[in-house]
């Protein structure tokens, strides 16, 4: 059997890497057990149908208090192993997760796992906690990791921790000082829609945009840059700059299309497809400061086939030597201005990576990977 648990995800939230993974498990020739997904409603319903459909569902409410979520997160999942304890070989990915909540699944592992019995816990942006920088609920957090990760050195379970980038764990590592023992570290394969069709309207307009969540960690600010050097060009019609998902903390200029997000807390898939879809060139701030944060938006820009402009950084020259050259990577601003210049001249002047994006999705498509996907959790 296996079981994915979101206990307190927000609906769309990580939903690349849950479609893979599910993918994975259903389309595995060696898997013939059902698959139960724990979340809530809204969360569950945020999962493409044709997934849905294939799918055991459980409902679970949790409290809005942060920290009843610790101790609810730990309930969950023990609940998930002993509501199936007669089944011999159980599989659990805890998708989402708090690092309170870790230490303690990490001491009742000990008890209550096996052999045929595994726990698979995900790691996302909170492991950017542990360079100790931020406010100080941040670095309580980094603290009770680093504590969490030395202590599981010392002992060997099947509870395992999961990074989705070969080189985030690399810079974890690195950050640690030294090899973490049960962990597991992948470039995700990902599943790519089917060929994109244009929808822009005005074809002569040049579209520029960002890609997921806008934050100042990421440097989203510099994107009123970009609008204010080309501040003539956007008001003549010639250049639209936009953003294609939530604004965490960046305040932007007028001269920036921003999404209505409403009441929701991250655009629908319908919605990010539409206005990433309607751009020429999409592009990205973040240095290297932003090293411990599994980036899933390189490759939503092989999914909607669209070349990038980026600073150069460390993740970046990773996935471009792994996967393949999908755009241009830049020093400073000034060279991002550059190549939109040239863009505004000749609207094809990145057609030379068509060929490069094509690849890059051979590369990486779950729909070829699977194998090799699956022999990480056996």
């Amino acid at each position: 059997m296996v079981v994915f648990i979101e206990p307190l995800g927000k609906p769309f939230a990580h939903l690349s890497v849950v479609k893979s993974m599910l993918f994975a498990e259903l389309n595995d020739d060696l898997n013939s057990n059902e698959i139960l997904f724990i979340s809530s409603l809204d969360y569950f319903n945020s999962i493409p149908e044709n997934f849905r459909n294939k799918l055991k569902f459980k409902e679970i409410k949790v409290t809005e208090s942060s920290i009843l979520n610790i101790f609810e997160i730990a309930l969950i999942v023990i609940s998930a192993f002993f509501n199936n304890w007669k089944i011999k070989n159980i599989k659990v990915y805890l998708l989402f997760s708090k690092s309170y909540s870790n230490i303690i699944l990490k001491f009742l592992s000990f008890f209550f796992l096996s052999k045929k019995k595994r726990l698979y816990v995900l790691l996302h942006g909170e492991l950017q906690n542990v360079t100790l920088k931020g406010s100080r609920s941040i670095r309580l957090d980094g603290r009770a990791q680093r504590l969490l990760y030395w202590l599981d050195t010392k002992f060997s379970s099947n509870l395992k921790f999961v990074i989705i980038s070969e080189f985030v764990f690399e810079k974890l590592k690195m950050s640690l000082g030294y090899n973490p023992l049960n962990f597991i570290s992948i470039d995700l394969p990902y599943l790519y829609d089917g060929k994109k069709e244009r929808t822009k309207q005005n074809t002569k307009e040049l579209v520029v945009s960002t890609v997921g969540v806008n934050s100042t960690n990421k440097k989203s600010f510099l994107l009123n840059n970009i609008a204010s050097n080309f501040e003539d060009k956007i008001k003549s019609g010639a250049l639209m700059i936009c953003t294609s998902g939530r604004n965490d903390d960046v305040l932007f200029s007028e001269l920036i299309d921003t999404p209505n997000m409403g009441s929701h807390y991250l655009l629908s898939t319908e919605e990010y497809a539409k206005r990433i879809n309607s751009s020429d060139v999409l592009v990205f701030f973040n240095d290297d400061n932003y090293s411990l944060i599994s980036s899933g938006s390189y490759f939503d820009c092989i999914n909607f086939e669209k070349p990038i402009l980026a600073m150069k950084n460390e993740q970046w020259e990773y996935n471009f030597k792994q996967f393949g050259d999908i755009g241009y990577l830049c020093n400073n601003i000034d060279e991002i201005y550059g190549h939109i210049n040239s863009l505004l001249i000749n609207n094809e002047y990145l057609n030379v990576f068509s060929r490069n994006l094509e690849i890059a999705r051979d590369n990486s498509s779950i729909e070829k990977c699977i194998p090799y996907f699956m022999s990480k959790f056996q």
